[in-house]
């Protein structure tokens, strides 16, 4: 007995992670089903067949306590794994719709229940719907938009593959506002970006990228409107000369650099800033007012450039007149880390 039901619930903890794993590879998310069958088995076991036989075999007759032994160490074994793999205390509630997409509803304590759509693909496995589809069913509710920033969708993956003639990259996913699976691969179409951080033939396989668009994922192909960069791999010595903020601000011919703090909204034209470290050229404190109409190069960062934002560096070739700074270069900042930013009031 006791060998039997352990023997089933090892054989359906390793069916469990061989699905995951296989979903994970796929870009697909696992149904109940596949959680429900390993978590039953165990606590079945643990709870019905290890008593029992632990009780048996030292009460009875016999009074083999390595029996009783052998059957506490499994159910100490079993449950763990359990608990950190199948076991779940927000289970989906999933509903088959007429046009043979599922709904699922998982419960948010003290929140609305979220409501995902998804294709089934078998039993096992259904494939989530990006949010473009999930709105073309009716709720009861209308969903609110997604505008931010002017922007609706956000995707950052890493670059697997770049074809230079048509302008397109290859991202594998690793967080999407359309719900993309982790490690799906979609194509960037770049051609008619706006912005990009860095000019798109010194774009390299294995940097991480951020690509905001109007329009939602189709066909796994993203429309990109701007491409921006993680600073900390542009700065980058491998596969390629290393590339320094003096190297930068050189070839741009900006004999100054100061930094400081974004003070205002960016809109066109420019924006407000505060010289937190002048670099012996602007006092420490000054306000001005950033004027972009002189910008040959920006280099924003994953973050983007935002109100707030301070370790903002600004490379120029004339001093500041009138309180107004004609700026060539900007670099912005991916350190989420600023006291000033986690701080900083919702704009």
């Amino acid at each position: 007995m006791l060998v039997v039901s352990v023997a089933v619930s090892v054989a359906a903890l390793a069916f469990f992670l061989a699905c995951r794993q296989y979903a994970f590879s796929q870009g697909l998310a696992l149904r109940n089903v596949v959680y429900d069958v390993p978590t039953f088995c165990v606590l079945a076991t643990c709870f019905v067949a290890i008593p029992f036989a632990a009780i048996g075999a030292a009460a009875g007759p016999s009074k083999d306590y390595r029996i009783a032994g052998y059957a506490v160490l499994c159910a100490l074994v079993l449950l763990p794994v359990m608990l950190f793999s199948s076991a779940r205390l927000d289970v989906p509630e999933e509903t088959e719709l007429p046009d043979g997409t599922i709904e699922v509803v998982t419960p948010v304590w003290l929140d609305k229940p979220r409501v995902r759509y998804a294709v089934p693909e078998g039993p096992l496995f259904m494939r989530l719907l990006p949010e473009a589809s999930e709105a073309a069913v009716p709720e009861a509710e209308d969903p609110l938009p997604r505008e931010q920033s002017g922007h609706s969708y956000h995707t950052t993956g890493t670059i697997a593959s770049i074809d230079e003639e048509a302008q397109t990259l290859e991202l594998a996913v690793t967080d999407s506002t359309e719900y993309l699976a982790v490690g799906e691969r979609v194509t960037v179409e770049c051609a008619m970006a706006e912005h990009f951080d860095v000019p798109f033939d010194e774009l390299a396989v294995g940097e991480t990228v951020q690509i905001r668009s109007t329009e939602a994922c189709a066909d796994r192909v993203i429309v990109a409107q701007k491409v921006f960069v993680e600073i900390s791999e542009y700065y980058r010595s491998e596969g390629g000369p290393e590339r320094s903020l003096d190297d930068i601000l050189a070839s741009y011919d900006c004999p100054y650099a100061i930094t400081g703090t974004v003070t205002s909204a960016v809109g066109e034209g420019g924006f407000s800033f505060r010289v937190d470290d002048g670099g012996g050229f602007v006092e420490n404190g000054t306000e001005l007012h950033v004027s972009e109409a002189f910008v040959e190069r920006r280099l924003y960062g994953m973050k983007g450039l935002q109100w707030g934002m301070d370790g903002v560096i600004i490379g120029f070739s004339d001093l500041p007149a009138e309180g107004v700074l004609r700026a060539k270069v900007i670099v912005g900042n991916d350190d989420t880390s600023s006291d000033y930013w986690e701080n900083m009031p919702a704009a």
